[in-house]
């Protein structure tokens, strides 16, 4: 059943980072960050495009059924270079600016990762540390939406 919404949410992702790339979510993005961080390539390949074809190869590696429910050691591999990625990416946005779009990738990666931990020490370790970099990067969301109200005084 895990294994199964990994997938699905995988998929999800997949098609998340398409429309991001095809700049159909751009009425999502709320804060500085997306103007920051869109169009921004590693190789000459936007960003979406490289998180879309990850999140087809998670969604390929997790069609196959492995015995006792076990994670194939390349799934393990993929999942953990996917969340140091993303967790540098992160760290990037929790001291710069963040992205709502860039956001929304990086949580559907997460829940595919917290689908799958089950007995999986290292996975669990990893995961944990990308979560404290992803609220601290969702943090910079709410900090853009916040308005200064003067303590005293008029608001003119």
């Amino acid at each position: 059943m895990q294994r199964t919404a990994a997938l699905l949410v995988s998929l999800a992702g997949a098609a998340f980072c398409v429309l991001a790339a095809l700049g159909l979510t751009e009425a999502l993005c709320v804060t500085e960050g997306c103007s920051v961080f869109r169009g921004t390539k590693v190789l000459g390949i936007d960003l979406y495009w490289l998180g879309a074809a990850y999140f087809l190869a998670l969604a390929a590696l997790l069609l196959p059924r492995s015995p006792r429910g076990r994670l194939s050691p390349a799934l393990k591999a993929a999942l953990l270079a996917g969340l140091v990625v993303d967790g540098f990416l992160l760290a990037v946005q929790a001291v710069t600016a963040s992205c709502v779009n860039c956001l929304a990738v990086a949580g559907l990666l997460g829940l595919t990762a917290l689908l799958l931990l089950r007995k999986q020490t290292l996975l669990a370790k990893v995961t944990a540390i990308w979560a404290v970099l992803f609220v601290a990067a969702l943090s910079g969301v709410f900090r853009d939406q916040l308005a200064p109200v003067p303590a005293y005084g008029s608001a003119d």
